[in-house]
């Protein structure tokens, strides 16, 4: 493989547009959306590479030129670029493991190194548009690809930037900040049933945090404050809460970016995706006015990183998930391997990870979502009045909620300091169980989140 040059790098940087998928949900298959694009030959990017654009703004502010120097540190050690950058050992190897890729994929990455390095040493600053595309070109090049078919860079990100609180709300900032760069971009909404996007974090966050409120003795009373004045993040626990919170202010701040850009966005349904792949990427390769690839024919098609089959990720994964001893059960090995590619599981594994009542919650909290997007209904009745529903479904524990003797049983038999934590959490939850529900309410009835658009215009 010849490196290409840093001019040559350049002029290509200038020429190509940009596609841009963002999971509105936190759930909707960046990773999956990603990899069907690998081997495309009008498209630069890895599935590995994520919230590019996000890190770049939490390291560099809202700015389009950038010092050189800082510019490559940030490829190198700081963005997800550092998987490319970097031979496949430990954190880095881990990581990609973790995110379905193969260690062991071959992959130049001594020239993609050597590109990188020339490029940002051949100048004293560079544009932002240039940190986010010389790297994707240079991953293409060190694999061989003809840079001069390349029309676009490909890159996921979220709706929500990592200083904004869910609870406030999100402003999807980096929609206008990318279309700073690229006034013409392709934006992909990745949307996904609520019931799977709440059942996914869900069941994550419960598992690495060992309880469904994070907690752990010397951290009880901060918890509990954090959970009195409403302060939720994705670290401090309350899984169920801050989740039920995060899908609908996703949704909100995406809705909101659709109307303002609409000729930039395509909405793109998760379960379409898997259920009818042909049909799924013969609208989006329409709409980006790229080749049909052959092999995009068929639910069979295998997504790929690194020219290498793609093994699969996710909150039921064990690659991912290694909390593999917690409250709930992840998928066996042999059927996570079976489900990297278009299938029917994962868009109703949610049937036997949620209890019906949260079926019908989340069916409440989300009727436009539902109705909007064509996902069938399984409980929620609109003849039962709103406030019934909502105490009926909430009042009752959620999964993964209450301690059961099996899950202490274990605990025992992982040791005495984690059977401690466990019975810590088993006698010290109650509080967290009434307030989490106060919260909620909260935020269903006087906040009005939750309310359709109809019902807030019908609000005097």
């Amino acid at each position: 493989m010849t490196c290409v040059s840093p001019q040559a790098l350049a002029t290509k940087a200038r020429s190509v547009n940009l596609i841009a998928s963002f999971d509105v949900s936190g759930r909707g298959g960046n990773i999956f959306f990603l990899s069907i694009f690998d081997r495309h030959p009008a498209v630069a990017g890895c599935a590995l590479v994520q919230y590019t654009y996000s890190y770049a703004d939490t390291q560099f502010g809202d700015t389009q030129t950038i010092d050189a120097k800082a510019a490559h540190a940030f490829i190198a050690d700081k963005a997800y670029t550092r998987l490319l950058y970097h031979e496949p050992e430990g954190a880095v190897g881990d990581m990609i493991s973790r995110l379905g890729g193969d260690p062991a994929a071959r992959f130049d990455r001594a020239a993609f190194r050597r590109m990188v390095d020339d490029y940002f040493s051949s100048c004293d600053q560079v544009s932002r548009r240039d940190l986010i595309t010389v790297p994707m070109l240079a991953y293409a090049a060190a694999l061989g690809r003809d840079l001069d078919a390349i029309r676009y860079v490909l890159m996921g990100d979220a709706i929500s930037v990592r200083t904004e609180q869910a609870v406030r709300g999100f402003t999807g900032r980096m929609v206008d900040v990318m279309l700073k760069d690229f006034p013409d971009a392709k934006l992909v909404r990745l949307i996904r049933d609520p019931r799977a996007t709440f059942a996914s974090p869900r069941h994550q966050f419960v598992n690495s945090f060992g309880n469904m409120y994070a907690i752990a003795p010397g951290r009880y009373f901060s918890r509990l404050r954090d959970l009195l004045v409403a302060n939720l993040t994705m670290e401090n626990g309350s899984v169920y809460l801050y989740w039920l919170i995060y899908i609908k202010q996703a949704e909100i701040a995406g809705r909101r970016q659709l109307q303002r850009h609409p000729r930039n966005f395509l909405t793109v349904i998760n379960e379409e995706l898997n259920t009818n792949f042909p049909a799924a990427m013969t609208r989006l390769a329409a709409w980006l006015d790229i080749a049909f690839e052959p092999d995009w024919t068929s639910n069979s098609f295998v997504p790929t990183v690194m020219d290498a089959p793609w093994l699969g990720t996710g909150a039921y994964n064990n690659r991912y998930q290694r909390a593999v001893h917690g409250p709930l059960a992840n998928d066996p090995d042999d059927v996570a391997g079976k489900v990297t590619g278009p299938n029917e599981y994962v868009t109703r594994r949610w049937r036997t990870r949620l209890s019906p009542r949260e079926i019908e919650l989340i069916e409440h909290l989300f009727r436009q979502e539902m109705r909007e997007y064509g996902y069938d209904v399984l409980r929620d009745t609109p003849k039962t009045g709103d406030l019934a529903s909502l105490l009926r479904t909430a009042l009752l524990p959620f999964v993964g909620e209450m301690p059961t003797w099996n899950w202490l049983k274990t605990g025992w038999s992982l040791g005495a300091g984690e059977f401690g934590k466990r019975l810590f959490y088993a006698v010290t939850f109650p509080p967290f169980y009434v307030i989490s529900r106060l919260v909620l309410f909260d935020f269903v009835l006087r906040r009005r989140l939750f309310a359709t658009d109809a019902e807030m215009k019908a609000t005097p």
